[in-house]
């Protein structure tokens, strides 16, 4: 500590004035790097969070409105139609040929589909089960004699 004296003791006091006001900005530097700087960074990046989490909080509750106002409204998918008229319709719709359509006794029905493209196949039972919401119970798939082209039994229900 005695050589920090003498040193500071040995120039004149401008030098002084100029050693302290450098030490003075290096200090302030350090604190800025080192405090200000990291605190700025954590306050940016919980306003960004902050940010997010009200976005997903209003898309929740917009979501849940809509599930509220279905649930109010009391419409199914179907619109009020039979499991029939929404299976011919949603099979056009696809251009899937339907060779055979056996209707059951629990609001159930059991399909046959002969050579159906795979793509339009699997947009139709994509499209019953949730555009239609009709429950797709069990599903036979055999290759046909066309490449690409599938033989389909299935039963689906309400």
């Amino acid at each position: 500590m005695e050589k920090i004296i003498n040193w500071w003791e040995e120039h004149d006091s401008r030098e002084q004035m100029m050693i302290a006001v450098g030490g003075f900005i290096a200090v302030l530097i350090l604190f800025f790097l080192f405090v200000i700087s990291p605190i700025m960074d954590w306050h940016a990046q919980e306003k960004k969070r902050l940010a997010q989490a009200r976005a997903d909080v209003s898309e929740v509750q917009m979501l849940a409105a809509r599930i509220q106002a279905k649930k109010q409204s009391g419409n199914s998918a179907k619109g009020g139609q039979s499991l029939a008229v929404v299976i011919d319709k949603s099979i056009q719709e696809n251009e899937l040929v339907m060779r055979g359509f056996q209707p059951g006794s629990k609001k159930d029905a059991r399909l046959r589909l002969e050579n159906a493209p795979y793509p339009a196949l699997t947009q139709w039972l994509y499209d019953l089960e949730y555009k239609h919401k009709v429950k797709i119970e069990d599903l036979s798939l055999t290759p046909s004699k066309l490449p690409g082209r599938l033989m389909v039994s299935l039963r689906v229900a309400e």
